[in-house]
C-alpha cells in the first residue's frame, strides 16, 4: 500500500523552515524602514544647511555674525571666522533627533562682495 501526502512531522519541519526564513525578512523590513527615515532626515538637514549657507554668502561679509536658528526639529548654529586672504570661514552645524544626529559643514566665503557698490 502506497501512502500519499505528508505526515504531521514533515509538515511541522516544513513550517519551521518557513519560520526560520521569514523572521529575518521581517527584521530586515524594520531595518530598511529605519534606514529610510534616517536618510530622509539627513537629506533634509543637508538641504537646510545649503540654504542657510547660501543666505549667509549673499550677505556682505562685514554684516556676517554667528548665530543660531531652529527650523522644525533641526537646530542650526553657525560661526563666522576672521577674514584671511579675502575669505571668511563659515562653520555651520545642524543637530536633530535630540542631538543624537549631527551634520557639520565648513565653507569659505569671499569678502570681495564688500567692494561692490550698490
Amino acid at each position: 500500500m502506497t501512502r500519499r501526502g505528508f505526515s504531521l512531522i514533515e509538515a511541522l519541519v516544513a513550517m519551521i523552515f518557513i519560520l526560520v526564513a521569514l523572521i529575518p525578512m521581517t527584521a530586515m523590513s524594520a531595518a530598511i524602514n529605519k534606514l529610510y527615515t534616517t536618510s530622509a532626515a539627513r537629506e533634509r538637514a543637508m538641504l537646510l544647511a545649503l540654504q542657510k549657507l547660501d543666505e549667509l554668502e549673499a550677505e556682505r561679509s562685514t554684516e556676517l555674525f554667528g548665530g543660531s536658528q531652529i527650523v522644525d526639529c533641526y537646530n542650526m548654529t553657525w560661526t563666522i571666522g576672521n577674514p584671511l586672504h579675502g575669505l571668511r570661514e563659515v562653520k555651520l552645524t545642524i543637530t536633530w533627533d535630540d542631538g543624537h544626529s549631527k551634520l557639520e559643514i565648513i565653507r569659505q566665503v569671499s569678502t570681495g562682495a564688500d567692494n561692490i557698490s550698490t
